[in-house]
């Protein structure tokens, strides 16, 4: 890649669709070793240069001077293009940090759409358990209009039962979703830390992650119900205050 491609590339402020950002990303990638290699060729050109330049400070023929200042534009042209890939260098750093950000961002939408997703997959499976719940109830209606109330005794429902009705789940829908449409711009804090659960600590269970602010996430792991999900990731123990 030619150093001009390279400027132009380094100079791009536009942020590719996000099935596009891996390609755009290995090629800044690309072009920041073409860079890191042309440098290290052009200080050793420059190298090279000087060392032919002072050989020929000591040839005062016409010859020798001739040579002398083409040697001269030639070590000149050297060192304005070693400048150039040194103020080239952190361009094409910022341009691959933008789009890492870019390629993060989009990895969170996706991430957000699959818990939606997953939201309304549990929604539809629970109004189906909510329909089949319905349905023994109607059949047992049935045989007791039917005037077979005798078959009551086998169509018994355990007295063994699960939390199930519609308010729930409205509610608790209400709460899943309740963020999601703001979940793009507004992420989750980087200063929550995560803790996996050694029991049951509604509403997480036994094994499930959560995140919280590292007081109360080290409140948690101090009572023993739950551990860092990653230990060497813990934040710093919050200061205690002194009473006064």
């Amino acid at each position: 890649m030619h150093i001009d491609e390279l400027i132009a590339l380094a100079g791009r402020r536009d942020t590719p669709a996000p099935a596009e950002l891996p390609a755009e990303i290995a090629t800044v990638l690309a072009a920041l070793a073409e860079c890191d290699a042309a440098h290290d060729e052009a200080q050793a050109a420059i190298a090279a240069a000087e060392q032919a330049r002072r050989t020929l400070l000591l040839d005062t023929s016409s010859t020798g001077v001739t040579k002398l200042i083409a040697a001269n534009e030639r070590l000149a042209g050297l060192r304005l293009q070693l400048e150039r890939l040194a103020a080239l260098e952190p361009q094409l750093v910022a341009r691959l940090r933008h789009l890492e950000a870019a390629q993060k961002e989009a990895a969170v939408e996706r991430l957000v759409e699959t818990y939606r997703s997953a939201i309304a997959a549990f929604a539809a499976a629970m109004r189906g358990a909510l329909a089949a719940r319905a349905n023994l109830v109607r059949i047992r209606g049935v045989a007791v209009q039917s005037g077979m109330e005798r078959l009551l005794g086998v169509m018994d429902l355990p007295s063994e039962q699960f939390p199930l009705n519609g308010e729930a789940l409205a509610t608790f829908l209400a709460g899943a979703t309740s963020q999601l449409a703001h979940a793009i711009a507004r992420p989750r804090p980087p200063e929550l830390h995560t803790v996996r659960f050694l029991e049951l600590h509604p509403p997480y269970r036994t094994n499930e992650c959560a995140g919280f602010e590292a007081a109360i996430a080290w409140r948690l792991v101090d009572s023993g119900v739950a551990v860092f999900a990653d230990p060497k990731r813990r934040p710093l123990r919050p200061a205690v205050k002194a009473e006064g």
